[in-house]
């Protein structure tokens, strides 16, 4: 697939959210997004939010802009009793000149538990005037107090 100069107030390519009982997948393999753009919505190309996971493999997310977090891609896991964190991966992939206007230049991981490899990041930037200009943005939370990463975010 190959998507170039769309422009949407949510993910451009597209945004899925799930919430049943067993998680859900969306895969997204020798994609190209290009020029996308999501106005006030997080994701410039692609976002998902629940129980849902993304194996993203061998695509190029290049000059794509969100209105608010990840620039590129956005995944945001809500976290139950009954569930644990859907775990995604993203591998061979570039992210390139990708802006975000509030936090994750190219990515914002959000409560998700994601596996990053062979993944190129290049020039991508928080626009928004922060303290902290970040290409990536990880969120890590747990349950126990006790736990070192007890309610922390970590900012790459």
């Amino acid at each position: 697939m190959s998507l170039t100069r769309r422009r949407m107030r949510m993910a451009v390519a597209f945004f899925r959210s799930s919430y049943a009982l067993q998680q859900d997948k969306v895969v997204l393999s020798r994609c190209r997004f290009l020029h996308c753009s999501a106005g006030s919505g997080g994701g410039g190309a692609a976002g998902v939010a629940g129980q849902i996971t993304v194996d993203v493999e061998d695509s190029t997310f290049e000059s794509c802009v969100a209105g608010s977090a990840g620039g590129a891609l956005e995944i945001a896991s809500d976290t139950t009793a009954d569930a644990p964190p859907a775990m995604s991966f993203i591998a061979s992939s570039t992210f390139h000149s990708c802006k975000a206007a509030e936090k994750g230049g190219a990515l914002a991981l959000l409560g998700a538990w994601t596996s990053i490899s062979d993944t190129d990041f290049a020039n991508c930037e928080v626009i928004a005037p922060a303290p902290e200009r970040v290409c990536m943005e990880l969120t890590m939370k747990t349950t126990i107090p006790e736990s070192m990463w007890y309610d922390k975010m970590m900012v790459l």
